[in-house]
C-alpha cells in the first residue's frame, strides 16, 4: 500500500467554492468524531459508574459514525486519498501513455462506483421511509439521515468527475496527449 497523499495526482483541494464545501464538510467530519468519542466516554461512565444508561446513546453513535464517515467521502475523493495499492504502478512510469490511460480508468471507476453507492443507498433510504423505518431505541425515522449520506456520497462522485475533467484540461493545456 501507498501513502497517495504525496503524490503528483493529490493536489490539495482549498480554491473556490470546492475547497470551501470540503473545509466545511471535514469539519462537520471532524465535530462528528470529536462528538463520537464524547459520547463514548459519557456513555460509558454513566453505564459502569452511575449504573445508569443514557437512552439514546446507541442511535446517536449510529448516526454519528455515519455522518463521521460519509462527511469524509467527498473530501478523501477529490483529493485522491483513497486506500491503494502501488503494485503496477512502478512499470508504468516508462510508458506515459500507458500511465495516463491507467489513471483515467482509475479515475472513471471512482466516479461510476460513487454514483454506484449513491444509487444504492438512495433505493435503502426508499425503502426505509416506505416501511417507516425506526432506529431501535429512540424509534426516529432513518430515511432522512440515509437520503443525507446518499447525497454526500453523489457530491463526492459529482466533484471528483468535475476535478478529473479540469485535470484533463490542464493536461492538454501543458501539451500532453489527448485522450
Amino acid at each position: 500500500m501507498s501513502d497517495t497523499s504525496q503524490g503528483p495526482d493529490t493536489p490539495q483541494v482549498t480554491e473556490g467554492i470546492t475547497g470551501t464545501l470540503v473545509r466545511i464538510l471535514s469539519y462537520a467530519g471532524a465535530i462528528g468524531i470529536f462528538s463520537l468519542m464524547a459520547l463514548v466516554f459519557v456513555s460509558v461512565f454513566f453505564r459502569y459508574v452511575l449504573n445508569d444508561p443514557i437512552l439514546a446513546v446507541e442511535d446517536i453513535m449510529a448516526m454519528l459514525l455515519g455522518v463521521t464517515i460519509f462527511t469524509a467521502v467527498p473530501s478523501v475523493t477529490l483529493a485522491r486519498r483513497h486506500i491503494s495499492v502501488d503494485l503496477l504502478t512502478k512499470p508504468f512510469e516508462f510508458f506515459p501513455l500507458a500511465d495516463r490511460i491507467r489513471r483515467i480508468v482509475i479515475d472513471l471507476g471512482v466516479v461510476v462506483m460513487s454514483f454506484y453507492v449513491s444509487y444504492l443507498i438512495n433505493i435503502q433510504a426508499m425503502r426505509y421511509m416506505k416501511r417507516e423505518t425506526l432506529t431501535l431505541t429512540m424509534e426516529w425515522p432513518l430515511h432522512p439521515i440515509t437520503f443525507l449520506f446518499s447525497g454526500l456520497v453523489l457530491a463526492g462522485g459529482i466533484l471528483f468527475a468535475l476535478r478529473t475533467l479540469k485535470d484533463k484540461g490542464e493536461y492538454e493545456e501543458k501539451g500532453g496527449l489527448d485522450l
